[in-house]
């Protein structure tokens, strides 16, 4: 038996961590929610709070046995939403306001773009993320009779079109291939940007495996400076969810350290 010395959160949104504040999560409706201070009341234990993207690139750095100690880490996260943590020499950056990574709220479509749960317009979310590709795909299933997600469009779901995209259905090969082709595009920026040269994905897309993966290093090459695209790895992160749940642990011992100390 090991005594609980406290517990470390992954939440989506714009977070402040040193207030355990999550400012703004657009997904789940959350507006300067103090989560940190209702879960202490609740359980009467340190709580930390960061975005869950930030989670996940500290748990697959320190827990896939890839990385050295100073190394500099970029893992995109591809769900309900989507966002990147960002590590440099080893140490989490989240920017001066907690938002460093908020890649699904930068508009990629200027025109006729579909309206975003912030507010915005094509957004990234919009036309790459879990969400989206669902979406589409119930929208254009009328254009496919000859998909197999055409025999039962009611039952249209990630699964599903995992499924069909195995099968090389042509309706799912559209709208799994547009959306890579956004994040890819996107990863450039990034690149070009912090010209970090690891980058993991993690989330529910990466189901698509290296068929997806090399359409969005395709997409980051032609959109990227030649030399930057060559030094930089896209590979799929290692730890799936898990990453997340063991990269919030380590953040809130690693903020507070003498909690390994703490004796019941």
């Amino acid at each position: 038996w090991k005594p609980l010395v406290g517990i470390g959160i992954g939440t989506p949104g714009l977070v402040n961590t040193r207030e355990g504040i999550v400012v703004n999560a657009v997904n789940l409706d959350w507006q300067d929610f103090h989560l940190a201070k209702l879960l202490e009341t609740r359980y009467a234990l340190p709580v930390t709070v960061l975005n869950d993207s930030q989670a996940t690139a500290i748990g697959e750095f320190v827990y896939s046995e890839k990385h050295q100690s100073e190394d500099n880490l970029i893992v995109v996260t591809v769900s309900h939403g989507i966002g990147a943590g960002i590590l440099i020499n080893g140490s989490l950056f989240q920017g001066d306001g907690g938002g460093a990574g908020e890649i699904g709220h930068v508009v990629v479509v200027e025109e006729n773009g579909e309206l975003c749960r912030c507010g915005k317009y094509g957004c990234l979310q919009t036309v790459a993320s879990a969400r989206a590709i669902v979406k589409r795909a119930v929208n254009l299933v009328s254009e496919y009779n000859n998909s197999d997600l055409a025999k039962y469009p009611e039952n249209i779901s990630l699964d599903a079109i995992e499924t069909a995209w195995k099968s090389n259905d042509p309706l799912a090969r559209r709208v799994v291939t547009d959306a890579a082709v956004f994040l890819g595009k996107s990863l450039a920026n990034l690149v070009g940007v912090l010209n970090i040269n690891k980058i993991e994905m993690s989330g529910d897309i990466v189901r698509f495996g290296e068929p997806w993966l090399e359409i969005v290093r395709d997409a980051m090459s032609n959109a990227s400076l030649t030399r930057l695209a060559k030094d930089t790895q896209i590979e799929i992160g290692q730890l799936e969810f898990r990453g997340c749940i063991l990269g919030a642990s380590a953040f809130m011992l690693l903020e507070n350290y003498s909690l390994l100390f703490t004796k019941d």
